[in-house]
C-alpha cells in the first residue's frame, strides 16, 4: 500500500517538474533573445484554433496583417498566439509553431527596431539581412534570427530538433512575409 503511494505521489511530482521545466525553457528562450521581458510570461495566450479577435489584435499591435512563415515543414503547424495586454510598453506579438507535440519554432515581432547584440553572423535570407546566432542546448541546437523589416523587429528561435534542419529553418525564416 505505501509503495503504491510513493509510485502515485512521484508521478505527479514528475509531472509538476516536467510542466515547470517545459515552462523555465520556454521563459528562458523567451528572454534570451533579448527583447521579450517578464512581460511576455503574463500575456494572453490562445490556441492553435485562434479566432479572428485574437488575430485582429496582434495586427493591430503591429499595424498590419500577422506576418507568418509561408513555408512551413510538413506536419508543423501554429500552435500558439501570444499578445502583450494592453498598456505594455512594446507590446510583443509572439507564435508559436509545434511538430510532435513539440513547441520548435518561436516567431516574436513589435514595431520598432532590434539590434542583436550577441556574437553571430549576418547572412541573406530571401530579401532580408538576418543576424544569425547558433548554439548548443541540453534539447539540441538553438538557432536564433533578428532583422528589421518595414518597421517591424522579427526575432526568431528555432529548436533544431525532430528533423527541422538549419536549411529548413533558414527556408521557413525567408519565407515569413
Amino acid at each position: 500500500m505505501i509503495a503504491s503511494i510513493r509510485a502515485q505521489v512521484k508521478k505527479v511530482e514528475m509531472t509538476r517538474l516536467s510542466r515547470t521545466a517545459v515552462f523555465g525553457l520556454v521563459a528562458l528562450g523567451l528572454m534570451a533573445t533579448g527583447f521579450v521581458g517578464a512581460s511576455a510570461l503574463q500575456s494572453f495566450y490562445v490556441s492553435a484554433s485562434t479566432p479572428v479577435s485574437d488575430l485582429a489584435e496582434a495586427a493591430k499591435v503591429l499595424g498590419r496583417p500577422l506576418p507568418e512563415p509561408a513555408l512551413l515543414p510538413v506536419g508543423m503547424t501554429r500552435s500558439a498566439l501570444v499578445v502583450d495586454p494592453a498598456g505594455t510598453p512594446r507590446r510583443t506579438v509572439s507564435v508559436g509553431y509545434k511538430a510532435t507535440g513539440l513547441t520548435l519554432v518561436q516567431v516574436t515581432m513589435f514595431r520598432g527596431t532590434i539590434v542583436s547584440s550577441d556574437a553571430g553572423v549576418t547572412v541573406r535570407l530571401g530579401t532580408v539581412d538576418v543576424h544569425v546566432t547558433q548554439h548548443s542546448t541540453p534539447n539540441g541546437d538553438y538557432v536564433g534570427y533578428t532583422w528589421n523589416r518595414d518597421g517591424i523587429a522579427y526575432n526568431v528561435g528555432v529548436l533544431l530538433r525532430e528533423g527541422l534542419t538549419r536549411d529548413l529553418a533558414d527556408q521557413l525564416v525567408a519565407s515569413i512575409r
